[in-house]
């Protein structure tokens, strides 16, 4: 029995083909393709910031553990327990937390990713014969695969890391303030220390990932032109020479992809080896003010100290 489906567009569709992308923000342009599934992303942010909690709460509730332990006269059995046990239920909830979050995500992103497509082939197949001169069908191809590919996986990382981020500071900071608010202002010079080293290194990523885009953009257009053409080459013997020029197109992909694998090494160590390097300096001045006592900090505080600041960087 044929499915029925509905070829007319919807008023969202004609509105996609329509707006005037070019010179737009393009957070802009990302928000607006969601629309009427921006309730679906803020259940799977909430969905996520719940799941997440286990990251952001086993510094301190680990930290009330070992203050139990440093002082066996006054320890509490009961309350370690106490204690293990909310680390258990947090850890626990994650399983139907990361189901909730994966569900209403997938829902906004397969929705975004469905109309897209649609939208653009809607938009081919009414562009003039001229256009497809200029344009070759593996640009096209490319345009809408992995284009919409990539958007799909920018909103995996942006409903993902920004919640984080943000959630993850927030606890820490205020944790810090309560606790040991000392140490706020080691934490205002090392994280935004940290903060830039990062923005230094995807800036030259991205130029290097720009590059690979394109080379690969090359290699598509390269072997639709191959295949296209095909009876021509057989049919006047140049096989070599289309297999050639393909081969010089696989070869530069290579050549950026080395390239790009290569910075990706040097500035994952650098980043690495940094981030260690700030951990080291965070555990020796709060064992430091732990040992000398020039301001109140327990055994357990160094150890939730040094977790939320292996969690902020």
């Amino acid at each position: 029995m044929p499915i029925k489906t509905n070829s007319l567009p919807s008023k969202h569709d004609i509105e996609l083909l329509e707006r005037q992308y070019q010179g737009e923000a393009p957070l802009k342009t990302f928000f607006y393709l969601y629309q009427g599934d921006w309730l679906k992303i803020f259940w799977a942010v909430i969905f996520f910031v719940i799941k997440h909690s286990g990251v952001w709460a086993m510094p301190f509730i680990t930290a009330q553990i070992i203050n139990q332990i440093a002082e066996p006269n006054a320890a509490s059995p009961r309350l370690i327990m106490f204690y293990l046990a909310i680390l258990i239920v947090i850890f626990l909830q994650n399983i139907p937390m990361h189901y909730l979050f994966i569900y209403f995500l997938s829902t906004a992103t397969r929705n975004m990713e469905t109309k897209l497509r649609a939208a653009m082939a809607r938009r081919l197949q009414y562009l003039s014969i001229n256009f497809y001169h200029r344009h070759s069908t593996g640009e096209l191809h490319t345009k809408l695969l992995r284009d919409v590919e990539i958007l799909q996986d920018l909103t995996v990382q942006l409903s993902q890391v920004a919640p984080a981020a943000i959630f993850t500071l927030l606890f820490a900071l205020v944790v810090t303030a309560i606790r040991v608010p000392q140490f706020l202002f080691f934490f205002a010079i090392t994280v935004p220390i940290a903060a830039f080293i990062i923005r230094l290194m995807q800036s030259r990523l991205q130029r290097s990932n720009r590059i690979f885009r394109k080379e690969v953009e090359h290699m598509a257009i390269g072997f639709s032109n191959m295949i296209q053409l095909i009876p021509i080459t057989r049919a006047h013997g140049v096989e070599d020479v289309e297999l050639h020029r393909v081969q010089e197109r696989l070869w530069g992909v290579r050549r950026a992809g080395i390239k790009l694998d290569a910075i990706n090494a040097v500035f994952g160590a650098v980043a690495w080896v940094t981030f260690r390097l700030f951990e080291v300096g965070c555990l020796a001045a709060a064992s430091y003010a732990a040992y000398t006592q020039i301001f109140p900090i327990t055994v357990g505080d160094v150890i939730m100290l040094t977790g939320f600041f292996t969690n902020l960087t």
